[in-house]
């Protein structure tokens, strides 16, 4: 599934998916709008994944402006959760992890 961007930053979700973000201590538990907490994702339309994925991700549901003519929730991208271990396929840690390959590696894995 994709979020996209909006000329403000704020990602907006497909009316399609459901984003529910969780307590990270107690997963089975929402938070209410606008706190802090893991990312579950239910995609219904998914074929090729489960329908519900609970990520690694820490995000942040935004309320819906007024004059917003765009359907589906808002969110704000916060952080991995500390404890992950794995670098995530959220495009932000991958442009990330990338750009830290590139820094820290010249040479080429493939050659080795």
């Amino acid at each position: 599934m994709v979020a996209i961007d909006d000329e403000k930053g704020v990602k907006h979700v497909s009316p399609f998916v459901h984003f529910s973000v969780r307590d990270p201590k107690k997963p089975a538990n929402e938070v209410p709008e606008g706190e802090t907490g893991q990312l579950a994702i239910l995609d219904p339309l998914a074929v090729s994944t489960p329908g519900f994925i609970l990520t690694e991700d820490l995000v942040r549901l935004l309320p819906r402006e007024a004059d917003d003519p765009r359907s589906g929730q808002r969110m704000q991208y916060v952080m991995r959760l500390p404890e992950s271990t794995e670098f995530g396929c959220c495009a932000v840690n991958l442009d990330k992890r990338l750009d830290d390959l590139e820094a820290h590696d010249e040479t080429c894995p493939i050659a080795q």
